[in-house]
Order: C-alpha cells, then structure tokens, then sequence
C-alpha cells in the first residue's frame, strides 16, 4: 500500500510530497530515497510502524546512536491492506529530523489500485462492482456466515466438502445488471461419493454468468467460441508475463498442484505480491468476505483456501464480458 503525503510546515506553507510505502505484513514502512521534502521529515528511509486501536498509525523511525522517535503520525488511518473504506485524511509531524517542521500537517491519500502496469483508471463497470463488494462484504477479516448476501438459511459445507464459492462471481453479475451480460450456458458434469452410501455418482448441471458455478473457464471459452474471438475473454496466467495479472471485478480461478480445481472468486487489487480478493465459500464453507492472498510471480502460486497450497490458473475479464453488439 502506498500513501501520498502532502506536507506542510506550522505555518501551511506546502513543502513537498512523499510517496510512503505500508508493508503490513512485516509492519514496516519505506520511503524511497531521493525524495527531497523528507529529508526534513525522517532520519532514515525505513522502519516500523504501529496501528493503534483509535485510528491513527505512528510511524517509528531511529536516529543512529539515538532512541526511536516518531517523525509521524497518520490520523484516521487504513487499519489494514485489505481497508477500502480509509482512502484519505490528515496527519501531524509530531517529532520531524527538522524542529521547523514540528507542529507541521500533511494530507494523505491511498494510491490508486491498478493492475500490471496499466495508466489507466478502473472503468465505470468495474467502480461499480466495487461498490457492490464493499456493500455486501464486512471488513476484512471479518467473513459473514449464512444467512448472507448469497444465502438464506445457514449453511455449512457438503458431505462431499463442496462450498459455495461458486456462488459469489454469478452473485455479482446478478447485482451489476444481467441483461449486459452473454446468456450462454454450458454443461457441466462431474462425480460425488453419496454420503450414505459411499459410492460415486455422477452429476451435471446447466450453467451460466448468473448460477452458481465453478465452470468460469469453459463458460469463458465457450463465449469466445461463439463470438468467433478466441482468447479475447479467458486468460491462463503466464509466469513470463508476471505484470498481465486480474483486474478489479475479473474473476479468478485457482488450481491445486495436480491441476484439478481448487476455487473460484473476484479479484479487489492484484498490487505488488499480497493480493485482495473478494470470495465466497469461506469459513464454514458458505461464508463471504475479503481475503489477503500472498502471490509468488516466478510460480504463480497463490495462498488457497484453508492455506492450502494454489496457484493461478487464470481469470475472466469482467469488461469483456459485457456483450457488445454484433459479439
């Protein structure tokens, strides 16, 4: 995560921005060197940081052959990397390198998430989706069991260990407006072992971009066949090209190391290598909410479901599967 700080003496007079890195794994904080209004601000370029439980993060830093001080301190903070809720406010200069600056305030905002390396802001369809998944979902790490924003009743997994991730990407494509989107459906079949009597069965079912399914990729495929576009829709993560990675609104697929499906939700920020996803088929199995999955470029693994191990398989874009005429 990073912040934009701008800085002002007692006086307001501006002196500057800072671009300040939060690595809330490790708890620490960076700033790249060269930045010439911090060099009025910190004795260091790295350190930690603490969130206290009134909303405000301090920013330590250590002076050599001094005890730490804290140059900063952030009001009215994120509480965390998954926080889309906190996206700007104030702070104080509580004890800068340079006693002018002491007293001194700054503005900070969020940067903006974005994917890969594109310029671009998130469209309207995906600002939308957003708003819908911070609406529906509590804050992380908090999840919602049943009854929630996908079920009724509680719920909790199958004999056969099924969940209900399936159901939270159809979910939002219900809630952004159906009609824009293909009506395509594709069977799907595959085997349970019967509770009672421990035997397979064989099962399918019909799905499309609304039900509740796991079959993302060969709907996908399916669109794009049918729209005589291969490769326009369905994305397989290529670890050659580590910065063509989801965007805000797709929904990504994850597979187990023998290939076989692992689960399926929506992707919130795929930034730097501790991704935000929003999913179903949590908790007990039917719960929803935001999820902090930590991603390895080189191998595409990606933290599963119970820290099982996962890795990318690929995702759907959500822009192109609105349908365009003449698709």
């Amino acid at each position: 995560m990073f912040l934009t700080l701008a800085l002002t003496d007692p006086r307001r007079v501006a002196q500057g921005t800072v671009r300040l890195q939060l690595d809330w794994g490790r708890k620490v904080w960076k700033v790249a060197p060269g930045q010439k209004a911090w060099v009025r601000v910190g004795y260091s370029n790295e350190g930690a940081f603490e969130w206290k439980n009134n909303g405000v993060i301090w920013i330590w830093d250590k002076p050599s052959g001094k005890a730490k001080t804290t140059p900063l301190i952030i009001w009215d903070a994120p509480v965390n990397q998954l926080d889309i809720l906190h996206k700007a406010g104030d702070g104080r200069l509580y004890d800068p390198k340079d006693p002018a600056m002491k007293e001194g305030h700054f503005h900070w905002t969020i940067e903006a998430a974005s994917a890969g390396k594109a310029a671009a802001g998130p469209s309207a369809l995906r600002d939308k989706a957003m708003g819908i998944i911070n609406a529906n979902l509590p804050a992380f790490p908090a999840l919602d069991e049943p009854p929630n924003c996908l079920e009724s009743k509680a719920k909790t997994k199958t004999a056969s260990g099924g969940t209900g991730c399936g159901g939270f990407p159809g979910w939002l494509i219900g809630m952004l407006g159906p009609d824009q989107f293909p009506k395509d459906k594709v069977k799907l079949s595959w085997e349970e072992t019967d509770a009672t009597t421990g035997k397979k069965v064989a099962k399918s079912s019909l799905n499309g971009v609304t039900d509740p399914t796991i079959g993302w990729e060969q709907l996908a495929l399916a669109i794009e066949k049918r729209r005589g576009k291969p490769g326009s829709l369905w994305f397989l993560y290529n670890a050659q090209e580590p910065n063509r990675r989801p965007k805000p609104g797709d929904i990504y697929t994850l597979k187990q190391p023998n290939g076989w499906f692992r689960h399926v939700g929506v992707m919130v920020d795929s930034t730097g290598n501790v991704w935000k996803t929003a999913d179903g088929g949590q908790g007990q199995g039917f719960a929803v909410g935001y999820r902090a999955r930590t991603f390895v470029p080189s191998t595409g693994e990606l933290t599963g479901e119970d820290k099982k191990t996962a890795y990318l398989k690929g995702w759907v874009d959500l822009e192109a599967l609105v349908e365009k005429p003449g698709a």
